[in-house]
Order: C-alpha cells, then structure tokens, then sequence
C-alpha cells in the first residue's frame, strides 16, 4: 500500500514539474511570435562580407545591429562558380564580369540576412567605391577597391529575394539568426521506481516548433 501512495506522490510531482515546464514553452512561444509580427514591416535583405574580409565579419556585424538592424540568418559558406555567375549575372557584359566571378569564388564568405530598411542599410555601407565613402561608411572603414570593398549588400526586395533564393540553395546550414537550435534532455531516476526522459527541441526562425518525448517505465 505504501509503494502505491509513493508511485502517487512521485507522478503528482512529475506533473506539477511538468505544467511549469510547459508555461515557460508557452510564453517563449509568444515573445518569439510578437518578435516575428514586428519583424513583418520590415524588410529582409542579404549582406554579404566578401572572401579576404572574415576576420572582421563580426565588426561589422555589430555596425548594423548598432544600427537597429535584426538578424534574421547568418551563415559561413563558399560560393561555387554556377550560384556566383546567377547572382551577378546583372554584370554578364561588364568586362570585368568574369574578374567578379573569380574573386566571389576566391574563398568563404560570410552570409547575413537582417531584417530592417534597405535604404537605411546601404546609406551605412556606402557607394561601391571606398574612395566614394564618408569616413563612416563600411566600405571606407574596411574596403580596398570598387571589387574588394568589404561587403555587398542587396540594393532592393527584388534583388533581397533573388539574392536569398540563390544564396539559399547552397544547402548549407544556416544559424538561425545567431541562435543554434536549443536542446536540453533532462533524465530523472526516482527511487528506482521509473525513469522519464523529457527532450526538448526548438528553432526560433519563422515559428517556434517544440517537440516533447516522454518515457515511462514502471
């Protein structure tokens, strides 16, 4: 008799744990919503920090989310010729069209989408040319020339979704705007009376998706 009201005891506790556990789901879940419902007047573009820039993706980074910009992706990945060619096709009868190719070919890049005003962000990263740029500019801080000027940055939500679609097809991951999927297992052994595992897997991208497995044995 004692064992069962013990078995009772343990399963009222599980349960109370559990509802706490769920709540704190529940009110991640509609932060993140309301977050995305802000996040849909804005617009979403592709900036890129061009092979040979790397070791300073992160300040540059950091100059947009200064900027009120919001990270939406972001992914270190290589340019193969096929995808470079297709997003700089617009230059196809520039005689410098193939020079373009090779250099975006030349090593990674580091991919972000943020979410924001296109306007706004090319007034911070400047004309293409740094010698063009006030002192402020991204690519006055960090470029070299009209080709190696640090970043490249979608100039409309044309181009943004174009940019996105190609960049996207490189089937690579991507970091779910700088936070990696959350994943936390907790096990509880009781008295040797049953285990639980409880596996908890979110992504917060476009919704949050949670998934729970519970496993008793008695």
């Amino acid at each position: 008799m004692f064992e069962i009201y013990e078995k009772i005891a343990v399963l009222t506790a599980i349960f109370f744990v559990s509802l706490d556990i769920f709540q704190k789901i529940y009110i991640i879940n509609s932060l993140t919503k309301n977050f995305l419902i802000m996040q849909q007047n804005e617009q979403k573009f592709l900036v890129i920090v061009k092979p040979g820039f790397l070791d300073v993706k992160s300040e540059i980074r950091e100059i947009f989310l200064d900027n009120g910009f919001n990270v939406v992706n972001e992914k270190l990945t290589k340019m193969s010729e096929k995808i470079a060619k297709q997003f700089y096709s617009h230059l196809r009868e520039k005689p410098f069209y193939q020079e373009v190719v090779d250099y975006m070919t030349s090593g990674e890049i580091y991919v972000i989408i943020f979410s924001g005003f296109i306007e706004d962000a090319r007034g911070i990263i400047g004309p293409t040319d740094p010698e063009s740029c006030e002192d402020w500019q991204i690519r006055h801080i960090y470029g070299r020339d009209r080709m190696r000027n640090a970043v490249h940055c979608s100039d409309s939500v044309e181009s943004a979704e174009r940019e996105m679609a190609l960049i996207d097809d490189l089937n690579e991951l991507w970091f779910f705007g700088g936070l990696l999927p959350l994943f936390c297992l907790k096990r509880y052994y009781l008295d040797n009376l049953f285990s639980i595992d409880i596996v908890f897997l979110f992504f917060i991208f476009c919704e949050t998706k949670f998934y729970v497995s519970i496993r008793i044995k008695i």
